[in-house]
């Protein structure tokens, strides 16, 4: 990887099989297996017009991509209703979508991103295929008014709860500088721990 396009995250598959899927901002993600072994498909690829699991809306930029990648505790029970989920955050274009948060203090509307669910057709799948994207689902879109400070990662509970980190919008890169104080209001969701129910 270069540095443009370094790793984000890293997170185990829950199947026993002791892989782990690695995200990159340039808005791929690999599956590798307990030896380490990469194949050439990605498990997840946003950016290639060819590939089954692209996102037209995809944005990536100097502070944003696809940062960060979890799979749902229950993952790998077939009778649970987190059979073979996996979830992500990725950020659009703005306007991709309607957002459910736009509550900077100080305004703005560089982009979005979005949590998204994913279904796989099987766990031991090595890339989300046609019927994997097509059960993409977003679970919450947040307006940013800036380039950076976005959403950055993801991480359950064991009792199946989402959590997602919300930095606090920053609005650098204005001529003057604009700092942003959205982590101190309590109304907002930016600088938060969010907690979700998939």
């Amino acid at each position: 990887f270069t540095q443009r396009v370094g790793p984000t995250d890293l997170a185990e598959v829950p199947d026993g099989s002791g892989d782990l899927v690695l995200t990159n901002y340039g808005g791929t993600a690999y599956r590798l297996d307990s030896a380490g072994r990469m194949p050439d498909q990605p498990f997840l690829d946003l950016l290639d017009p060819a590939s089954s699991s692209y996102s037209p809306n995809f944005e990536f930029g100097g502070a944003h991509g696809l940062t960060s990648i979890a799979f749902h505790p229950g993952f790998n029970d077939p009778l649970h209703l987190g059979h073979r989920k996996f979830y992500t955050i990725e950020p659009e274009t703005s306007g991709s979508g309607v957002s459910d948060f736009v509550e900077s203090i100080i305004p703005g509307d560089h982009h979005q991103e979005a949590v998204y669910e994913y279904t796989l057709e099987t766990t031991d799948a090595l890339s989300c295929l046609s019927a994997c994207a097509a059960s993409k689902r977003a679970l919450l879109r947040v307006q940013q008014p800036g380039w950076h400070h976005n959403l950055g990662d993801l991480l359950f509970d064991d009792a199946g709860i989402l959590y997602v980190s919300s930095a606090d919008g920053n609005v650098g890169g204005r001529v003057p500088p604009v700092m942003s104080d959205n982590s101190q209001v309590l109304n907002n969701v930016f600088g938060k721990i969010l907690r979700i129910d998939p």
